[in-house]
């Protein structure tokens, strides 16, 4: 795949999320590219950001240059995997 049609499809990618605030916005374009995407084609697009950024809306240079924060580290995946020990005790009326 041509890394220019990467490129527009994180750019579609980013204008989707561009409404949401800027941390969250980086976050969920990142877990979209990590669930969604080859590793391959990561692979491209991450050279193209560090060898010619132009063109490539700056959500997505922010979102994919950055290193996360650990609890992003295990991707969405993770997050919802969690299981209750992360979220809390969890009531319950079941008797």
């Amino acid at each position: 795949m041509e890394d220019s049609k990467l490129v527009s499809m994180a750019n579609q990618i980013a204008a989707f999320f561009s409404a949401y605030p800027d941390a969250e916005a980086e976050a969920a374009l990142r877990d979209h590219i990590k669930l969604f995407w080859t590793p391959r084609m990561r692979q491209l697009l991450d050279v193209r950001i560090q060898e010619q950024p132009a063109g490539i809306e700056p959500l997505v240079v922010r979102a994919l240059s950055r290193q996360p924060p650990a609890a992003e580290d295990a991707g969405p995946i993770g997050k919802l995997a969690s299981g209750p020990n992360t979220l809390g005790e969890l009531a319950s009326d079941a008797g």
